[in-house]
């Protein structure tokens, strides 16, 4: 029997690497502003228009970590991951820099530990590269349309 492995897209969000499965991802686009939406949660950024199609936007480090809109920089390296999702839908996320690609064997992900601060209804799990944790995060729950509700 072989080994299964996933690709992952990994980026940064503040100091950690974070990935996302390849077959979720759309496109990678630079960051620009988007149109704000009235009565949003303040991680919903606004949407774009990518190729006709609108598309909402989720900055993950408002998200996930918790920081300040005020706090945040949007710098060269800050891209937009757009993703397909399984019920059809486009959506993206702001995240702070791409980093690249990782295949992870099945054998090599990790459960979620306890002492991660993230909700770990979004994670997938974790996996070890060189000396660091890269976490896998499960984007179809972190952009689930209850999320911009």
């Amino acid at each position: 029997m072989s080994e299964q492995s996933v690709e992952l897209a990994t980026f940064m969000l503040g100091n950690e690497v974070y990935g996302i499965e390849v077959t979720k991802v759309r496109e990678i686009l630079t960051y620009q502003v988007p149109t704000k939406l009235p009565n949003t949660a303040p991680f919903v950024k606004g949407v774009i228009n990518i190729r006709g199609e609108v598309c909402p936007i989720i900055d993950l480090r408002i998200k996930l970590l918790g920081k300040e809109s005020s706090a945040l920089e949007y710098t060269d390296n800050t891209v937009i991951i757009a993703s397909r999702l399984g019920d059809g839908r486009m959506a993206g996320i702001v995240v702070d820099a791409l980093c690249g690609l990782e295949e992870v064997k099945s054998d090599m992900l990790l459960l979620n530990p306890d002492f991660c601060s993230i909700n770990k209804e979004f994670l997938k799990g974790f996996f070890k590269k060189e000396e660091r944790l890269v976490v896998m995060m499960d984007i179809e729950k972190i952009l689930a349309k209850s999320e911009f509700e």
